[in-house]
């Protein structure tokens, strides 16, 4: 079966603006989409090369893992449903986008049909169990959870999770935030004199500047400006990671960054997205209000506990799988063989992790 993964490419010499485009504004989409071309044998096909669909058997797209309460999906989404007639169109990964986990979260009626002509071609992956209810709820039934597939490419980059065991550390750390914009509030200016305090490096993935508005002091002002990174390539991303040993912040997949680079990382979670996505992969994660700027990084990093996410993860690698041969999707031949000799030295750290309970 041919399958094409809706998604536009860049390169070095692509100009930066463009190169935001490609990837919605914000580098940490760079996680999921290396997970799908590195995880699913497919065809990388254009945003705009609608034309290529005759082409093809089943289609991969990534559009909606950002939806908002009463939004309608794309003309272009649309469209391709009808030019896909018979044939799947497969998204990975739902989210529902909401600050709380709001039980009456309203589809828009054109969504709502988007949904039900995917669900009848296929098997609909979701974030979490908020996502999947209420789609349920709206008779979209035909779902799987399964977090956010930025999580399932860990055996490409690593041998096994032993370093998740090893003694908590935060001697030269990484954090990260939310974009710099619309109002901050002195909770928010407090966590980034923390950072400033405490961290390395600092992971951006909007661009956006920290202007005098949202923090008046020029010193920390300079200091991100000196310390912020940004990566649009995953691999680089992951190498500068290494030089660090505790991230920390709201950006699910700038630590992911880190934990591709065998850098522990705390989750702060403030809205019902992030926090599925903690929740199904158990990781260790605090409520962005309830994170002290009282005590030293140090006592941060002890809340690093990842034994609950050790304990799953192979069920949450096997559940991805099986949702890929439910749709027909194949394996990629290098993940297939990362994949086993990832879960044969997984067998003996997730013994260690039962036998702690």
């Amino acid at each position: 079966m041919r399958v094409a993964f809706f998604t536009d490419t860049f390169t070095q010499f692509t100009p930066l603006n463009e190169k935001y485009d490609s990837i919605a504004w914000n580098t940490g989409n760079l996680l999921f989409l290396n997970a799908i071309k590195k995880t699913i044998e497919c065809d990388i096909v254009s945003s705009w090369e609608d034309d290529k669909m005759e082409e093809y058997d089943a289609f991969i797209t990534s559009d909606l893992i950002w939806v908002l309460e009463n939004a309608k999906p794309s003309d272009r989404m649309l469209n391709r449903l009808k030019m896909a007639k018979d044939r799947p169109i497969i998204p990975l990964s739902v989210g529902l986008q909401s600050h709380t986990f709001k039980p009456d979260f309203n589809l828009h009626p054109e969504m709502l049909f988007a949904l039900k002509e995917m669900e009848s071609r296929c098997v609909i992956a979701v974030r979490g169990e908020y996502t999947a209810d209420i789609l349920n709820r709206h008779g979209v039934t035909n779902v799987e959870i399964v977090g956010c597939p930025s999580m399932y490419q860990l055996p490409l980059y690593l041998g096994n999770l032993n370093f998740l065991e090893k003694e908590p550390t935060a001697s030269f750390a990484t954090a990260n935030y939310r974009s710099f914009d619309g109002a901050f509030t002195s909770a928010d200016r407090d966590i980034l004199r923390y950072i400033q305090t405490y961290s390395g490096g600092f992971a951006e993935q909007t661009l956006l500047p920290l202007t005098p508005k949202m923090m008046p002091d020029t010193r920390i002002r300079q200091w991100f400006t000196r310390y912020t990174y940004v990566y649009f390539d995953l691999d680089s991303w992951v190498l500068h990671n290494q030089r660090y040993d505790f991230s920390f912040g709201l950006r699910f997949h700038g630590n992911i960054a880190a934990l591709l680079a065998k850098v522990p990382a705390l989750f702060m979670k403030f809205d019902s997205r992030t926090q599925e996505m903690t929740d199904y992969f158990s990781l260790p994660t605090i409520r962005a209000d309830q994170f002290s700027i009282d005590e030293p990084l140090f006592r941060h990093a002890e809340r690093t506990d990842y034994s609950a996410f050790i304990r799953g993860y192979r069920s949450k690698l096997k559940n991805y799988t099986d949702f890929l041969m439910r749709n027909n999707l194949e394996m990629t031949l290098n993940f297939r063989k990362r994949l086993d000799n990832f879960l044969v030295g997984h067998r003996s750290l997730e013994k260690r992790a039962l036998d702690a309970l």
